[in-house]
This record gives C-alpha cells, structure tokens and sequence, in this order.
C-alpha cells in the first residue's frame, strides 16, 4: 500500500542531515579534487518511519548540460550516501510506506 509524506518535509529532514552526506562527498574529494555530480538514491519510507532499501540509482537526467546532470562518479560516495540516507527517521507516513528517488547535487565548494 502506498502512502503519502509531504515532499517539502522528506526534503527538510534530508537537508537536515546533510551533513553526514557532506562527509561522504569530502572522502571522495580526497581522492579526487574534480570530483563533481549527482547522486540519485532510491529508498523507502516504511510505516514507521525507518528507511530502507537505501540504493543508489542510474541517474535519471538525459541531455546532461552541467554538473548536476551527470552521475558522481565515485561508487564509494554514492554507497556511502545511500547508507546514510537509510539512517534517518520520518515522521509515519499517511496509509502506507512511500517510495522516493532523491537526487543530491555534489561539486568542490558546496
């Protein structure tokens, strides 16, 4: 059964935990001081509130025209992330779990 959370409230508690994802990207920039782009991760948000099936997903952008648009490179950043992802808590969602595709945007300087 699928259920329902507010995007602007997954939004405000993955910005919220930011950090810890920040911390990921700055492992891969230690490898790779170029080291730019996006990680898109798929998770669910179980009825009570846990996440799981924390993956990273191909990114979904066709026609890439900057950074944003084209997948991070670095495998180790985007499981590291994923995983961070699944550590969070949400309030429980409104008749069932919800599934979310939540695309992060990494480059030198953010």
């Amino acid at each position: 059964m699928n259920g329902r959370l507010e995007p602007a409230l997954i939004q405000k508690i993955v910005r919220a935990n930011f950090d810890g994802m920040r911390k990921c990207y700055e492992a891969g920039l230690a490898r790779n001081a170029r080291l730019e782009g996006r990680v898109a991760t798929r998770f669910v948000i179980e009825q009570d509130g846990t996440v799981s099936d924390a993956v990273p997903v191909s990114d979904p952008a066709v026609g890439s025209t900057g950074p944003g648009d084209v997948p991070l490179p670095d495998a180790e950043v985007t499981a590291c992330v994923a995983a961070r992802l699944k550590m969070l808590r949400f309030p429980e969602p409104n008749g069932g779990i919800v599934r979310v595709v939540y695309p992060i945007v990494f480059h030198p300087g953010n």
